[in-house]
């Protein structure tokens, strides 16, 4: 009876000693006086993540696709439509030499070849603003304007190909000699095509009834302006035509209005202009559309905020939406969709029979809505490039087989100059498989660095039809925080500049050959901050048993220094020593349950001591050894 009553108090006792937590991990082991020094507490809290925000690149959109050579272009003013066949047109300014160019270029393969690119503009002066309009059968319509050889005048061109764009007609100039004609904007409603412009600070409106083979009179739109700016027409209808600009009424008054007209006899007596607005304001209009009886603008509202303690003013545009379900005759309430000063400015606006969709600030920020603009998604970004200005106008349509493609210049740290890129919107088109879950690589911090890494591998993706290109990441805070790093490459992430005592995880996606992103891996496990690299230890099977299991394990010491261990009995004398290698190939350090002699030890509590080299502090444990 007394065995069994000594049995249990040893077993009693183990299970006290093991399950008793040590809080010290910043200290030494003193055989001198057999106690643990220089204590200090340490617990490790953990939260579930709060809801994340909206990926890198949303679902569905592919990355940026150059399609112009970024060696030798400098791109402005991107225009593009999709003929009935599903071809993509496209027309940009263009200055790979000593002026200006309009370029044409088209894909009959869903944008993944193109066609060489083709000069459209032939005299001597700076050509910009290319506009494209299509009938619905075989005939491209072109408008852009050019300035003469010193840029004094400026003259509005049209040229139209009537066999899909491989040959290009003559240059026509609308405008008369010795005028400023720019800024010319279309639209093309079966052989009428229509024809607005800014001339000499007013709006005028032009069509041709015959596929531009002739034009009729020129009509001013603008009665009273001072200035009018930045005509947009649209129409369904080759009777009813809307159009929005900019103007200035008086000389007294510096600032721009958006204003609204239209005709309803086809363009010969236009409505007077009606400020539609409810905005102290300067606004002008972006961009607008229709869809049956409905017209949405979109327009820029820029205001001037005073800095605090100072007498500069910061500019802020915001980008604002409005409808009107009647044909122009009421207007409903504005509708904000840019956060202040993101660059509101540069919108496209592109509607089907279902949604609406809205890019901005140099086509990096997307939005979209179901229900025609009373509601909208929240905003995602679909670009990292850079632009400029005068540099990221964008294009904004959709294919038959509801693919979106979206057209921008911009560029970024590897191009020489501006470069017109390509996004494709297409959920039905996915590839297979996923990369590999991430794992813990090493922790690294010092005075000024603060440094987690992750690796991981290609997972499940299938890539016999299109090669892995690249990876993104994202890594996310315990607070709910979600950090893009710049991280585009290998499978290796280095995330430097954390904050200490946070908890992070990391998750990856290919980058297809066809443009297309994978889906996301799964979360990697949570890793601290923390100023100790061996925080993220793990020790196992403990209890171990060495009849039963091979070694005890401990993991998770992905870092590149050399890491020792050491084995003590719970009185403070060694039991045993090993080593991580210096380098990545070896994350953890096995023990056998054998001492320095090679004899296995008794069942008991044991005291483990690991090193860290970088930070030169320890971690301490207990493990027990049962048979």
């Amino acid at each position: 009876m007394k065995y069994i009553v000594a049995i249990a108090i040893s077993i009693l006792t183990l299970l006290v000693l093991f399950l008793t937590p040590i809080y010290c991990i910043e200290f030494e082991w003193s055989k001198e006086t057999g106690f643990w020094e220089n204590s200090s507490q340490h617990t490790n809290n953990s939260s579930s993540y709060s809801v994340e925000r909206d990926s890198r690149i949303p679902e569905g959109w592919t990355g940026s696709i150059p399609i112009t050579n970024p060696t030798k272009a400098n791109c402005w003013g991107p225009n593009m439509l999709i003929d009935s066949s599903g071809t993509l047109h496209l027309v940009w300014s263009d200055k790979r030499s000593d002026i200006y160019r309009i370029y044409y270029k088209k894909s009959m393969d869903e944008g993944r070849t193109w066609t060489d690119d083709v000069v459209l503009s032939n005299t001597d002066g700076d050509a910009y603003w290319p506009k494209l309009g299509y009938d619905g059968n075989s005939i491209l319509h072109l408008v852009f304007y050019e300035y003469d050889r010193i840029g004094e005048y400026a003259d509005v061109y049209y040229k139209k190909s009537e066999d899909f764009g491989n040959n290009w007609s003559n240059e026509y100039k609308i405008s008369a000699s010795s005028e400023v004609s720019r800024l010319p904007d279309l639209v093309v409603l079966g052989s009428t095509v229509c024809i607005v412009r800014e001339k000499q600070g007013d709006i005028y409106f032009q069509k041709s009834v015959n596929n531009g083979n002739t034009w009729l009179s020129l009509i001013r739109i603008t009665t009273t302006t001072i200035r009018g700016e930045i005509p947009i027409i649209v129409s369904t209808s080759p009777t009813t035509l809307h159009v929005f600009y900019r103007e200035r009424q008086v000389y007294t008054d510096s600032l721009f209005k958006t204003y609204y007209t239209r005709s309803d006899d086809g363009g010969t007596n236009w409505t007077h202009g009606q400020y539609i607005l409810n905005s102290t304001s300067y606004t002008y209009p972006s961009c607008a559309t229709m869809k049956g009886n409905t017209i949405f603008l979109l327009y820029l509202e820029e205001s001037r905020i005073k800095n605090v303690g100072s007498d500069s003013f910061e500019l802020n545009r915001e980008l604002v939406f409005i409808k009107s379900i009647n044909g122009g005759l009421n207007w409903g309430n504005a509708k904000y969709l840019s956060e202040k000063n993101s660059y509101g400015d540069f919108s496209s606006l592109l509607v089907d029979n279902y949604e609406l969709h809205v890019v901005w600030g140099m086509a990096r920020f997307y939005r979209k809505s179901i229900d025609d603009g009373e509601t909208w998604s929240k905003t995602q970004r679909l670009s990292y490039d850079y632009g400029s200005n005068n540099d990221a106008v964008t294009s904004f349509k959709k294919s038959q087989d509801n693919k979106i493609y979206l057209i921008r210049s911009a560029s970024n740290a590897s191009w020489n100059n501006h470069n017109i890129c390509l996004q494709i919107y297409d959920t039905l088109v996915r590839p297979i498989g996923k990369p590999s879950k991430p794992k813990y690589h090493h922790t690294y911090l010092d005075s000024t660095i603060r440094e987690i890494g992750w690796f991981w591998d290609k997972g499940t993706i299938d890539e016999s039809v299109y090669p892995i290109t690249g990876y993104s990441n994202q890594v996310k805070e315990i607070q709910g925080n979600i950090i893009d790093p710049a991280n585009f490459g290998e499978t290796v992430l280095s995330c430097k500049n954390l904050n200490p005592n946070v908890t992070y995880c990391t998750r990856t996606r290919a980058l297809m050959g066809n443009g297309y992103y994978t889906e996301w891996s799964d979360w990697s496990d949570d890793v601290v901050m923390e100023e100790n690299t061996l925080a993220n230890l793990v020790v196992y099977p403990n209890p171990f048993n060495p009849t039963k299991d091979k070694s005890i394990t401990f993991d998770n010491l992905y870092t590149y220094e050399k890491v020792p261990l050491f084995i003590y009995t719970i009185t403070g004398d060694r039991v045993w020593n090993g080593e991580k290698p210096y380098g990545i190939n070896s994350d953890n350090i096995l023990w056998d349950g054998k001492n320095i002699n090679g004899n296995n030890v008794s069942s008991g509590i044991y005291l483990y001591k690991i090193y860290s080299y970088s930070n030169k502090r320890y971690k301490y444990g207990k493990i027990a050894v049962i048979k």
